[in-house]
């Protein structure tokens, strides 16, 4: 028996849960024990223990502390970008989304490709031993899993009943548009990376301005073409309430945001984005992306989702392109820029993980009696938290315990898919999962 134990935190169900479950089955089926569920609960459990692996998605400096606490207790640190940050505008990812300390800390970093490798190397002083350069189980899964789960096939299916032929456009606009608007992000910057603070400043400024043409642009084509339905779909980190209020009234334009954006790229004819990682997914369904990017700027685009796209800078160029690939059956652009994604990727993150120092039976005893005796005591604490902590609200607010089931139906899927029908599926509280 494998004597290990890994956290696996979901900080946005619509994004990772699902590549997440993929995951965290494959390593049960390997014989790790593995809890999964809400960021916030398996911070807390994480904490709780000693000798165990944590994988986040980042080693931001404000988690200093965090990691720090999580060393101390030998519990090894891992890296994987779920929100492929890096491939985005890699000098600002790197700057804030790592810091050495905490690369000192961590036990190892799986990169997407090139670009984010490159960034961190180029900042920060980093062992290649700490280094896994094969790609990201999140591709992995769109590769080889996302377009056979059935959940998926059926709102895909519910999509095209109900629009027919249709432009999806994916928003990841954020700043004005977030909870926080833009005064949110300057203040992060401002408390954790102030050294970044005037590049995100026009970064920003060129975003907001980018918005307004983009949504101008968009809602001309949508006339332009009216008899193909357009949906737009609001970031799960923008409020809906400001893209209901800005986005105008027309009998083909719809917002739609329940569930994952798989569905919709799947069920889409055509892409509109602005450097959204919707072309990262949509590039392995074989779907044609426009990336509209107005006032184009490389310097403060993300310019690797534009770049595997077929872009267009004005109205009339997206009208164009929209007319090729909608009526025409136009050849599209489908370049890949990601590490090779071989079939042994998920067998590669077990042999990572496992090739870390393994509990002896008393310790491992002593980390799974305080799991399992966790569900009463986190019920008090939980509670004591939402009546006093906001953030603790907010953060509670992003998993559901809808999304807890959603998670263990995933789980269930894919024990299946790696024939580990043995696993059993825990309830450690509602919003986490221990698979053993």
């Amino acid at each position: 028996m494998i004597k290990k134990i890994i956290f696996i935190p979901i900080e946005l169900p619509v994004r990772e849960l699902s590549s997440s479950a993929m995951l965290a089955s494959y390593l049960s089926s390997k014989g790790m024990k593995v809890v999964i569920g809400s960021q916030l609960d398996i911070k807390n459990l994480a904490l709780n223990s000693k000798k165990t692996i944590y994988l986040d998605k980042t080693l931001y400096s404000a988690h200093n502390n965090f990691y720090s606490n999580l060393s101390k207790k030998n519990i090894k640190i891992f890296c994987d970008d779920i929100e492929a940050s890096g491939c985005h505008v890699p000098e600002i990812y790197s700057q804030a989304r790592f810091s050495q300390k905490n690369i000192d800390l961590a036990k190892g970093i799986f990169f997407w490709g090139k670009d984010d490798f490159n960034a961190v190397k180029k900042f920060y002083d980093i062992s290649d031993m700490k280094c896994f350069k094969r790609g990201s189980f999140r591709t992995f899964f769109w590769k080889n899993y996302s377009q056979n789960i059935p959940s998926n096939i059926k709102k895909m299916n519910a999509l095209k009943e109900k629009y027919g032929d249709f432009v999806f456009i994916p928003s990841n606009f954020g700043g004005s548009m977030r909870p926080d608007g833009t005064e949110g992000v300057i203040n992060q910057a401002k408390k954790n990376y102030p050294h970044l603070l005037d590049k995100i400043l026009k970064r920003i400024d060129h975003i907001e301005k980018r918005r307004e043409i983009f949504m101008r642009d968009v809602i001309k084509v949508a006339d332009s073409f009216k008899h193909i339905n357009f949906i737009f779909r609001p970031h799960p980190n923008e409020e809906i309430c400001r893209w209901i209020k800005i986005l105008p009234k027309r009998k083909n334009l719809f917002i739609e945001y329940e569930g994952s954006v798989t569905e919709y790229i799947m069920a889409s004819d055509v892409i509109i984005h602005s450097g959204c990682t919707s072309a990262f997914e949509a590039y392995f369904y074989k779907k044609p992306c426009i990336a509209h990017v107005p006032r184009k700027n490389k310097k403060w685009d993300s310019w690797q989702a534009n770049n595997m796209s077929e872009e267009t800078l004005n109205f009339s160029s997206l009208e164009k392109k929209l007319t090729h690939l909608l009526i025409h059956n136009y050849d599209f652009k489908n370049t890949n820029p990601f590490y090779e994604l071989k079939d042994d990727l998920l067998e590669f993150y077990f042999k990572v993980f496992n090739d870390t120092d393994p509990l002896t039976s008393k310790e491992y005893k002593k980390e799974m009696d305080k799991l399992n005796s966790n569900l009463y005591l986190d019920s008090i604490k939980k509670t004591f938290k939402y009546l006093f902590d906001s953030d603790y609200r907010y953060s509670d607010y992003k998993f559901s315990k809808e999304n807890t089931f959603d998670l263990k139906k995933k789980l269930e899927y894919f024990n299946k898919e790696f024939n580990a029908d043995n696993v059993n599926i825990k309830k450690i509280n509602d919003k986490v999962l221990m698979l053993l």
